[in-house]
């Protein structure tokens, strides 16, 4: 498309994509304030989401039933890839054609340009992060998001259950909640040194963090993750180890395929993580399960 889309097409997109994101979290009984996890949303409208061992950023398959596919995580993180499959609903929710989504940079920059891909972006972006639901995030732990520290901003991401870039992109340009200057000066932070922070040393591992300020549904995590909880928290089981302390909270890791039980001291909060195998292939429903059982 030569030129691309102009800001009154994007704008005009945008709002369509916000409207479809509202009914979308009516039609799956989630309210505007939660997190969701979108593997139940997709299940809930009827589409089979299926990790496959593609080299792809993912595709969407019209049928009866529609499919979804998306990567492992061995080609993505957990956050990219619970956003790309809110893409993929994003196609099937405007009536687009079967689409493969190819995994460049260059395909992602074309997307601000392709009216299809933009607003199924959108979609995505406010069906997981309404904006109302992000401005309780911020106000029930006493932050804005203009001023929140990187730190802060990656728990906020990670309640949303999407990748930190993805945050505060979608901030920026999507819900208006930060300036593009704040936008360019977190982007230049990398994910590893908010690790680092988080830690006080250097990991590979990918890192979860949480808090007691907000009820979670669910912790979506992955064997091998490290997961940060309020210091006084315990784990049901070892599935979800204890490993370390730090300054933020507890440090577990996951040790296994499960759902585990989180609670604090008097049992006033508690939550449950699901743990998936590492690199899983097959139907999403069946993530957490210790067998290989699919349909």
């Amino acid at each position: 498309m030569n030129g691309g889309l102009s800001r009154s097409q994007r704008n005009m997109l945008a709002t369509k994509a916000n409207q479809q994101s509202v009914n979308v979290r009516r039609r799956s009984g989630s309210d505007l304030l939660k997190p969701i996890c979108i593997y139940d949303v997709c299940e809930k409208l009827g589409l089979k989401v299926t990790f496959s061992d593609i080299n792809m950023e993912g595709m969407y398959q019209r049928g009866d039933p529609a499919r979804i596919f998306l990567p492992s995580s061995i080609i993505r993180p957990i956050g990219r890839r619970a956003f790309t499959c809110a893409h993929e609903l994003g196609h099937h929710i405007f009536g687009h054609g079967s689409t493969i989504d190819e995994l460049t940079e260059e395909s992602r920059q074309q997307s601000w340009d392709l009216p299809n891909e933009f607003i199924a972006d959108s979609f995505a972006a406010h069906l997981l992060m309404p904006t109302l639901a992000l401005l309780n995030a911020f106000s029930i732990r006493g932050l804005k998001a203009e001023s929140a520290t990187p730190v802060e901003l990656y728990l906020i991401a990670n309640f949303f259950k999407v990748g930190y870039s993805t945050l505060i992109t979608h901030l920026c340009f999507g819900a208006g909640l930060i300036s593009f200057g704040r936008y360019q000066k977190m982007k230049s932070i990398k994910l590893a040194a908010i690790r680092s922070t988080i830690l006080g040393q250097i990991s590979s591992k990918q890192i979860l963090i949480c808090d007691e300020a907000a009820v979670y549904s669910a912790i979506d995590a992955e064997v091998e993750h490290l997961v940060i909880m309020p210091h006084g928290v315990r784990s049901e089981n070892d599935a979800l180890m204890l490993v370390d302390s730090v300054e933020l909270g507890v440090v577990f890791e996951a040790k296994r395929p499960g759902i585990v039980r989180l609670f604090n001291s008097d049992e006033s909060w508690a939550t449950f993580v699901r743990i998936s195998r590492k690199n899983y292939i097959g139907h999403a429903g069946y993530r957490h399960l210790e067998d290989d059982s699919d349909d």
